[in-house]
């Protein structure tokens, strides 16, 4: 039996959506939403980076969210070991300076890197 639910996000993130839905020929946002969830359970993978931002403010948020739809617009994502690569540089930073950085401070500095392109 199907439930009905509804989510609320920004109108970057909506157009982000429904961009990304088109691309991969799901026929409506809901198929879209629920193939997600069916990866997320399957892959099981823990969400350091989007646990985080999602306690951000609702500016970081919008700022965050626009980048992302940028970045949707242009085709150009960030994936594997590009996304590593400025994890690990981050890391390296805060270790340089004498720092561990915990999980948010590294969620929160990417996600201004994000922002930032």
């Amino acid at each position: 039996m199907a439930k009905r639910f509804t989510i609320t996000v920004s109108d970057d993130l909506y157009q982000a959506a429904e961009l990304l839905r088109k691309s991969r020929k799901y026929r409506s946002l809901s198929e879209y939403v629920a193939a997600l969830i069916r990866y997320d359970g399957q892959s099981q993978r823990e969400h350091h980076l989007t646990a985080e931002w999602a306690a951000f403010t609702g500016w970081e948020r919008d700022r965050l969210d626009a980048a992302i739809l940028k970045q949707v617009q242009s085709g150009k994502g960030i994936r594997g070991s590009w996304l590593e690569a400025r994890i690990a540089e981050i890391v390296k930073k805060h270790l340089a300076e004498g720092k561990t950085p915990s999980k948010k401070e590294v969620a929160e500095e990417l996600a201004r890197e994000i922002a930032k392109e």
